[in-house]
């Protein structure tokens, strides 16, 4: 009887470990650089060259404070729509390095300046 609980605990105890680490890894995660609009809109300029809005989904009000244009950043999020600029949900954001404004591919802020989008830093 006692083997039986015992086992039947440690059942549990690896399966609530598997959940944990499950949901921890739920959600995607990118690497990019940040864009700042000139009214306030965040956005990640993935490893491609494409522009995607970032909404705030966390519980961290100021996920996205002190960063600025070019920062290289790291962000856990739920998928993205496939408009232009895309748009995404953001859980988690991590600055990697900082960065500037040249840091941005050129084709991307002339298509989005073109789009009527202005930034932060530009020149």
């Amino acid at each position: 009887m006692k083997k039986t609980i015992i086992f039947v605990l440690a059942l549990i105890l690896v399966g609530a470990t598997a959940v944990t680490i499950y949901a921890a890894n739920a959600y995607p995660k990118m690497t990019g650089r940040c864009l700042v609009t000139t009214n306030e809109i965040y956005m990640i300029v993935d490893n491609n060259g494409s522009p995607i809005i970032m909404n705030n989904q966390s519980d961290n009000k100021s996920i996205f404070e002190g960063l600025k244009s070019g920062d290289k950043i790291k962000i856990t999020f739920d998928g993205i729509d496939l408009s232009y600029p895309g748009r995404t949900s953001v859980y988690r954001c991590k600055l990697i390095s900082e960065g500037s404004f040249s840091d941005i591919p050129k084709a991307t802020l002339s298509e989005l300046q073109n789009m009527g989008w202005q930034f932060e830093g530009e020149q």
